[in-house]
């Protein structure tokens, strides 16, 4: 028993680190990679965004779901979705999500790995919440501060 409280200690620790450090002052941090959206698919990128911004999740999510239909490969888009499926505390199709975008750039991505973190430590699973608050820490050092 002892050892699932030392376990948990450490996860909260971990994830109030990580916490920490999207709350701190932005400092130069790596930039996210970027891609190039499809100009067919810029306009409903920025109607999705506008839509997040106005508190629209729902409307929002059928944005991203739509253009992410025509572009599977578009992993900053399934950040943005992965971000509104966080808020709206389906976790399960957070971390789907942030997974796709580590998938397709598994040493770059600082966000996904922070907020692939949070949504495993939300759901319990500790155990990979740990990994991924550190990679995010490895990637972005800088924020570590």
């Amino acid at each position: 028993m002892r050892y699932k409280s030392v376990l948990g200690l450490v996860a909260a620790s971990a994830l109030f680190s990580v916490v920490s450090l999207a709350q701190a002052p932005k400092q130069k941090a790596p930039a996210s990679p970027t891609i190039e959206i499809p100009d067919e698919l810029k306009s409903k990128a920025a109607i999705a965004a506008q839509q997040a911004r106005a508190n629209q999740p729902a409307e929002a999510l059928a944005s991203y779901t739509e253009i992410l239909t025509a572009g599977p490969n578009l992993f900053t888009i399934a950040v943005e979705r992965g971000k509104l499926y966080q808020q709206t505390k389906d976790h399960a199709k957070a971390i789907a999500d942030f997974t796709t975008a580590i998938n397709f750039r598994p040493m770059e991505y600082f966000e996904a790995y922070f907020r692939r973190c949070i949504s495993y430590y939300e759901i319990g699973d500790h155990a990979k919440a740990i990994p991924d608050c550190s990679k995010a820490i490895e990637i972005n050092p800088g924020a570590a501060e």
